[in-house]
């Protein structure tokens, strides 16, 4: 029987604690091994961003995996990596990892994919750094109080929810019922994320936001 290791991650310890991400990434990984019949052999949890080559997390995995000859899942590649550089060299390296979300795709569409992932990162990177600006320079302070920070958040996913509910249900109607159908629309509609970035959507956050809209 097949075995695989799983790397799950996600960018601030905040979300590591809460789990938020964690948990759909985990259900994602555990339903694709349950149908193809793979074993799981260990799961490595990494909290912090995916663009720096250097994270001994992420290494701890590669080096498991490499030892026992195995291959490591991900939910989507930039749980793996936001950083060209280093999904080339691993290709390059011969070592074996899967995201799930494309389980066939070839050295080309992993470079591809790779490329969009750093991209977005960059948007998103570059989003915040304009949004704390404008912030700031309407008087924001930050840093405030964490219950009024999480009133916010959850105004916000309501907003976020409110605003995606008639795209889905078109979706739906028109006849796209998977999460990957959805996603792939999206990408392509070039609709905006919860972050506000266009087109940067994943299986785990089609996933949960299908779960908001109980249409899961």
């Amino acid at each position: 029987m097949k075995k695989g290791v799983a790397l799950l991650r996600v960018s601030t310890p905040r979300q590591k604690r809460s789990g938020l991400g964690l948990a759909a990434q985990e259900r994602i990984v555990r339903y694709f091994f349950k149908i193809n019949r793979i074993v799981l052999v260990k799961i490595f949890i990494e909290h912090g961003s995916g663009r720096p080559r250097k994270r001994p997390k992420a290494q701890k995995a590669i080096d498991y995996c490499r030892k026992q000859n195995i291959p490591l899942y991900v939910a989507n590649q930039s749980r793996l990596a936001r950083n060209v550089g280093l999904i080339y060299d691993l290709i390059e390296s011969g070592f074996e990892f899967i995201n799930i979300e494309c389980p066939a795709a070839d050295k080309y569409q992993k470079l591809f994919q790779a490329i969009i992932d750093e991209k977005a990162a960059d948007d998103i990177s570059r989003n915040t750094k304009n949004s704390l600006i404008s912030a700031a320079k309407k008087g924001t302070k930050f840093g405030g109080n964490s219950r009024k920070r999480k009133r916010t958040m959850e105004r916000k996913k309501k907003a976020h929810i409110k605003r995606m509910r008639p795209i889905i249900r078109r979706l739906w109607q028109k006849g796209f019922c998977t999460v990957r159908a959805i996603m792939d629309k999206l990408i392509i509609k070039g609709v905006k994320n919860f972050q506000g970035v266009r087109g940067a959507w994943h299986i785990s956050t089609v996933y949960q936001l299908l779960k908001d809209l109980k249409y899961l």
